[in-house]
């Protein structure tokens, strides 16, 4: 397959359709499709799995700061074995309806805008004809941040919809569709914003595409093949045929397993039910937390329940559209397999993106943390350097510093979720203060939530002007989430400010808005690419899909080449399986294709990537529970622990970890 628009940067979020996603600069992003087989690490166990990923944000106002460059990629790659035609690029007035849109040639770049005024029109339309190949690749780049695709056919019906990804990104959209037909397009842009687009429809042969053949190379920019996506859990090969979304089974026996303190995004729609499953852990009477997030602005309710393997209900949640975590907590016993599916309330209609993470409860570990959000891993130094946008779910909030008065605008009935982490202060106690700068309005109202969705309070700020402050007694080096909407979700504008008033802490220094201090980690947190996000051939460092790999390091890159003064320390590890010899070898030429694909496919400097192999024994991170007896390599192997397990791990080289994992190798 071949990428069609000269000189945008590949380095999307992936849509929810045939490829894998991955991040999308502090962007979570998800998609699957298709199977092939995957490793039980140096098992000679072949498996099927499903792949998630991240996707970029659904229908709501953006999120990250567009106005980053992305990292020059208009230098050919020397590792491409082939070159790709130019593209036309032509001006194509959109229509304003189904009726007036104009037909875009297959393989053409046709080239739009719209401004912050409407001029073009807020809701425009194209349309194109289908030829003999049934898969085709949809690509929406340029400053396109602004809007949201829609795919429709002949007859009105919406197919298929995705917001444009931020930041500069080009929004790739593969789709099986019917040969010889036609099909439309609809854009929309928020009213108050601008967009300057490109556009453009091209067949993917999928038949020219071998795993062997390097990929086609057009403005600098690799591609990969489609479908290459893995089921956790599958026990036999099997086709599928549905890839327009992130699904689960859809049914126990075809349940995908996931693993623990592992995040899934997935998309819920036509009242399809998705089955998933996971295998709790050795330990006795332990609780595990089930948490979602329906990422989907104006949806109804997502519903989740639980089941043993008979068949049997343990209990049912429920995630509106308010955005908050949304927890069930369930006993079970150990070293047991269970099963959830998704579905929406009453079998409703809507297309509702969400996060689920299933959790063991006050689970004791002495081993280091990873996250695989980038945004936690970019942490407060991330957030510092641009401007802080507030999100409409609490998965993607923003993090806001301590001891920093900050101004923000709560309006038409949303909320606004923001995200603090405590300092090292023990027992200490925080005063966050709100002026309601607008008078007229209803009151500001402020909750503040733990990881799990409990509310530990909140307070109201008035149209009266006077400061409203509140106190809570916190832990420390611990992540909060804050609430910000109008009484009784009022539609009123209010603009407010707001401060987090924190102890002392003398082992963290201050910072300001739009500095970062000269020795700040470029990841405060190490970050994770586990087996949901870059996948490897069975024992081997040959990514399953580089498309999907490409994508998932995008951020990675952007953030190594904004500090050109920190280097990085890219570590792999192995799932619980074979030899350590033979694994710490495979983790190290693991470690080693991440970083060729961030110099050969970025531009990240070679002398700034240092790699190590850790294999499973010398692994410092926490990790998965993929034996049934923890650390007995002779015991039943858990395959969705394995998953997790089957990671690379990026931290700053300079960072205590780095340093320790260094000296200890």
């Amino acid at each position: 397959m071949k990428r069609t628009i000269n000189g945008l940067l590949l380095t999307a979020a992936l849509s929810t359709a045939l490829m894998l996603g991955g991040c999308q600069s502090s962007d979570v992003v998800k998609t699957v499709a298709g199977t092939t087989t995957v490793e039980n690490e140096n098992s000679a166990e072949e498996s099927t799995t499903e792949t998630e990923t991240s996707e970029a944000r659904e229908s709501e106002e953006p999120e990250t700061d567009s106005e980053k460059e992305s990292p020059d990629t208009t230098e050919e790659s020397p590792e491409s074995t082939a070159e790709a035609p130019s593209q036309e690029e032509i001006e194509l007035e959109a229509g304003a309806n189904m009726d007036e849109a104009p037909e875009i040639p297959l393989e053409t770049v046709i080239l739009g805008q719209v401004d912050s005024r409407g001029n073009g029109g807020w809701i425009l339309w194209y349309t194109f004809t289908t030829g003999d190949t049934s898969t085709y690749e949809i690509a929406l780049g340029k400053d396109s941040e602004n809007l949201t695709l829609y795919l429709i056919d002949i007859k009105g019906n919406e197919l298929y919809s995705q917001k444009a990804n931020s930041g500069g990104f080009t929004t790739f959209i593969d789709v099986e569709l019917e040969p010889s037909t036609k099909y439309y397009l609809r854009l929309t842009t928020e009213n108050w914003k601008g967009a300057d687009y490109s556009l453009s429809i091209s067949p993917i042969d999928a038949d020219a595409i071998s795993a062997d053949a390097a990929a086609a190379v057009i403005a600098g920019k690799n591609t990969a093949d489609t479908g290459n996506a893995i089921s956790f859990g599958a026990t036999e090969k099997s086709t599928v045929t549905d890839t327009t979304d992130i699904r689960g089974g859809t049914n126990m026996n075809d349940a995908v397993l996931l693993p623990l303190e592992t995040r899934l995004y997935g998309t819920y729609k036509n009242s399809e039910a998705m089955w998933f499953a996971f295998t709790t852990t050795s330990t006795e009477n332990a609780t595990y937390r089930l948490t979602a997030v329906n990422k989907t602005k104006g949806s109804k309710k997502l519903y989740a329940a639980v089941y043993n393997e008979n068949g049997d209900r343990l209990g049912d949640w429920t995630a509106d559209e308010g955005g908050g975590f949304s927890t069930k907590d369930f006993k079970l016993d150990p070293n047991t397999v269970y099963y959830f599916y998704v579905n929406g309330k009453d079998n409703h209609k809507d297309t509702i993106n969400y996060m689920l993470i299933i959790r063991e409860a006050d689970k004791p570990t002495t081993a280091y943390q990873t996250t695989d959000s980038f945004s936690e891993a970019r942490g407060l130094s991330g957030a510092l350097e641009g401007t802080i946008y507030p999100a409409f779910n609490a998965d993607d909030a923003a993090l806001l510093p301590l001891n920093l008065q900050f101004s923000g605008k709560v309006q038409d009935a949303s909320n606004s979720w923001f995200a603090f982490t405590t300092n090292s202060a023990e027992n200490a106690t925080y005063s966050f203060s709100a002026v309601n700068m607008s008078t007229g309005t209803k009151n500001l109202i402020i909750g503040i939530y733990d990881q799990y969705g409990t509310r530990i309070g909140d307070w109201s700020a008035g149209q009266d002007g006077k400061t409203s402050t509140k106190e809570y007694r916190l832990d420390p080096l611990t992540t909060y989430y804050l609430l910000f909407h109008c009484k009784d979700w009022g539609s009123d504008t209010i603009n407010y400010t707001f401060i987090i008033n924190a102890p002392e802490d003398e082992t963290l220094e201050a910072v300001t808005i739009g500095e970062t201090t000269e020795d700040a980690l470029v990841f405060e947190t190490p970050f994770e690419l586990n087996e949901t996000q870059v996948m490897f051939v069975k024992n081997e460092a040959a990514f399953i899909n580089e498309a999907a790999a490409k994508a998932a390091v995008a951020p990675v890159a952007e953030a190594i080449l904004a500090h050109p003064d920190h280097s990085i320390l890219i570590a792999g590890t192995t799932a619980t399986d074979g030899s350590h010899e033979s694994c710490l070898e495979l983790s190290n030429h693991r470690a080693e294709a991440v970083k060729n694909l961030l110099v050969a496919e970025y531009g990240v400097p070679e002398s700034q990537i240092q790699t190590i192999g850790l294999g499973y024994a010398v692994d410092p991170f926490e990790r998965g529970q993929d034996r049934e007896i923890a650390g007995d390599i002779t015991s039943k192997f858990i395959e969705s622990e394995g998953a997790k397990n089957r990671r690379v791990v990026i931290m700053d080289l300079e960072s205590a970890i780095a340093q320790e994992i260094l000296a200890a190798n």
